[in-house]
């Protein structure tokens, strides 16, 4: 999941312990023509059958293949990046699909100590609860707010100011819908700021997915 503007990692672990930075390595959309979107082999980038959309917003990590771990970042996500990403390693018997998800950032009000509920409809009507859905501020260090994977809560990346203060809904990603529960909201939590400043007793948050 992305919002507009923000920076996504696509990522993919081959379960392999060795270095495979020197592989081939293809990323493409089956909708777009031409479909690749990046194209990584023997430790080089080659961008010239590149999709112009992805032209310089895209970036693999070198570290991670050095670890069997494909992880493409995408800079300055559009609306338009929303699709089924497959990555395509070392030959056709290797290929895993990802969905990215794109919304836009909408405000939500709440009081200092608070409980608020974050939520995005993927317009899903499957159950979404064995995805990978992460949760993040991009003003923060480390970043990642919620991390779920099938049906699991990891917390070990967590901020330290979210750890215990996070649940994500099970029911609603049962049918389609990403709900994040935060407790005891504080002025911290604050994402943005609107035009006309609220009393400072009120906390404005963003949705990012």
């Amino acid at each position: 999941m992305a919002l507009v503007g923000d920076d996504v990692t696509l990522s993919y672990d081959t379960k392999r312990l060795t270095d495979i930075s020197e592989e081939t390595v293809e990323w493409s959309r089956a909708d777009l023509n031409p479909d690749l979107v990046h194209l990584h082999e023997d430790h080089r980038t080659f961008y010239e059958d590149h999709n112009p959309a992805y032209k310089g917003r895209t970036v693999l990590s070198e570290e991670d293949l050095e670890r069997g771990v494909i992880s493409l970042r995408l800079s300055r996500v559009r609306l338009a990046d929303e699709g089924n990403y497959t990555c395509l390693f070392s030959s056709v018997h290797n290929q895993y699909t990802v969905q990215l998800l794109v919304g836009e950032a909408h405000s939500v009000m709440a009081l200092v100590g608070d409980d608020v509920t974050l939520s995005y409809d993927t317009k899903q009507l499957t159950d979404i609860s064995e995805e990978t859905v992460e949760w993040s501020r991009a003003d923060l260090n480390p970043d990642l707010v919620h991390l779920h994977e099938d049906h699991r809560t990891f917390y070990e990346e967590h901020n330290p100011a979210y750890r215990g203060r996070t649940v994500l809904s099970e029911e609603d990603l049962e049918r389609g819908v990403i709900s994040l529960r935060l407790s005891r909201v504080r002025l911290a939590d604050e994402a943005t700021t609107p035009a006309s400043s609220p009393p400072s007793t009120t906390s404005t948050l963003s949705n990012y997915l």
